[in-house]
């Protein structure tokens, strides 16, 4: 699952939210599939020339529900670094349509359409949003 992120942040600068939100040093940026390793919550980050420039992808969890996980670390991000996050919304969505997405704005929630942008599709315009959504979590 990805969590995509409003603004520019040095590798450790998002190291560091990650640990806060595990409560744990056990938290792994990787440069490579290959640095996996199973004691440590893996992450990789990339880059996207869409409003959402920094994209982390959670690679490894050792918890089964990780389209929770990543929807409750996108509101945690969003709080903690004062920024727009973006997340898969799929199960939120009004139809079955995988271009649903969840845009974070400071820990509130709104229900997006990522169909034909820059973000999900590299081109096209911006994520729309399409209104305001209760995301009880």
């Amino acid at each position: 699952m990805w969590i995509g992120i409003s603004k520019e942040y040095k590798s450790e600068t998002i190291k560091k939210v990650l640990q806060s939100y595990f409560n744990s040093d056990n938290v792994k940026l990787l440069n490579d599939i290959t640095e996996l390793d199973m004691e440590y919550e893996c992450f990789e980050i990339d880059h996207n020339s869409s409003e959402f420039p920094l994209v982390i992808t959670y690679i490894k969890s050792n918890d089964v529900d990780v389209y929770n996980k990543c929807m409750k670390l996108a509101k945690y991000i969003s709080i903690e670094l004062n920024c727009n996050t973006i997340c898969d919304g799929s199960d939120e969505g009004d139809d079955s349509s995988p271009y649903w997405s969840i845009v974070w704005k400071s820990g509130i929630s709104f229900l997006a359409d990522d169909c034909g942008t820059k973000f999900a599709d590299n081109e096209g315009g911006e994520v729309k949003i399409v209104r305001m959504i209760n995301i009880d979590i």
